[in-house]
C-alpha cells in the first residue's frame, strides 16, 4: 500500500534521539540470543520499548498478539525486534495520515497482525512491519541491514521490488518473487499485504473492487493453498466471493479447505 512519496521524520535523518541510540546498541548485542522473558536486559529494553508504543492502538495490536503467541503457542517471537521495527516504522513514517484519519504506518501494522496469525516468527513479522519502508520512506537498504541483519533486508528488498515495478500487475509481481525468491516468508507477506487490501477496498469503484478480486481469485488463492495456508486461502475466498458472487454468501460454505484446481506454482517447496 505504497504510492504516498517518501517521507521521514525531519530530525530522524539527522539524529536519532537518546533513547533510541540506547536500544539501537543493546538490541543489535543481544538480537541473536534474547529469549522471550530471558534476562534482566531483555526486560529492561521490554519495559522501555513499550512506554514508546502507549495510546497507539495500531502498535498495541500487533504487540498484543505478539504476547498472545508467545504465552499460548510458545512462538518464541522476538518482542524486542518487533517493537524496534515499530519504532523505526513510526518515526520515520511521521504524522501524515490518510483522509481516514489513518495513519500511514497503520497499514504495514495490520499486515503484520496478519502475517503473525500464519507465521509466527521473528523474521517475517519484522519483515511485514518494514514492507513498505524502502518506497514509503528514505530508510534506506543499508540501515535495515545495519540494524536487522542481511535476512531481514534481503526479505524487505525483494518486496520493494515487486512493489514498485508498474509494468507488473500484482499478479505478475507475486509470480516473479516466487520464481526467482522460492521464499516462504516473503510471499507470505505478499499473501497478507494483499489480504489486507481485499479487507479495505471500501472506497474503489465496483469494476476496480471485482477486478481486483477476480485477480486474487486466480492468483492469490492457489498460491495460499500450495503454500498450506488453508485458512488464509478461505478468507481470500470469503472476500472474492462477497464481491463477485455476493447472492451466494448466503449459503453456507464448506468449512474442508478449498484446494485449487489448478496451480501457478508448480513445484513449489517450502523453505
Amino acid at each position: 500500500m505504497g504510492g504516498a512519496g517518501q517521507m521521514g521524520h525531519p530530525q530522524a535523518a539527522l539524529v536519532l534521539q537518546p533513547s533510541i541510540c540506547f536500544i539501537d546498541t543493546l538490541s543489535m548485542q543481544t538480537r541473536d540470543n534474547i529469549e522471550p522473558g530471558g534476562d534482566f536486559l531483555s526486560e529492561v529494553l521490554d519495559t522501555m520499548m513499550r512506554k514508546e508504543f502507549i495510546g497507539d492502538r495500531y502498535a498495541e495490536q500487533l504487540i498484543n498478539k505478539v504476547d498472545r503467541l508467545n504465552k499460548e503457542q510458545k512462538a518464541g517471537v522476538n518482542t524486542i525486534e518487533v517493537m524496534k521495527a515499530l519504532f523505526y516504522v513510526k518515526e520515520w513514517y511521521g504524522e501524515p495520515k490518510r483522509a481516514t484519519k489513518v495513519p500511514l504506518y497503520a497499514h504495514p501494522l495490520q499486515v503484520a497482525c496478519l502475517v503473525a496469525e500464519y507465521c509466527p516468527h521473528t523474521t517475517t513479522i519484522v519483515t511485514a512491519v518494514l514492507h513498505n519502508m524502502l518506497q514509503d520512506t528514505a530508510f534506506g537498504l543499508p540501515r535495515i541491514k545495519k540494524l536487522f541483519g542481511p535476512d531481514i533486508a534481503y526479505k524487505v528488498e525483494g518486496l520493494t521490488r515487486a512493489n514498485t515495478d508498474r509494468k507488473l500487475s500484482a499478479a505478475e509481481a507475486v509470480y516473479a518473487l516466487y520464481l526467482h525468491k522460492k521464499d516462504k516468508d516473503i510471499l507470505t507477506v505478499k499473501l497478507c499485504d494483499e489480504l489486507h487490501k481485499m479487507q479495505h477496498m471500501g472506497n474503489l469503484e465496483l469494476e476496480e473492487r471485482q477486478q481486483k478480486a477476480s485477480e486474487t481469485f486466480e492468483t492469490f488463492m492457489p498460491l495460499a493453498a500450495d503454500l498450506g495456508l488453508y485458512k488464509l486461502e478461505k478468507r481470500l475466498q470469503a472476500l472474492c466471493h462477497s464481491i463477485l458472487c455476493p447472492e451466494s454468501m448466503e449459503q453456507k460454505t464448506s468449512e474442508a479447505p478449498t484446494k485449487a484446481t489448478f496451480s501457478l506454482w508448480p513445484g513449489f517447496k517450502i523453505n
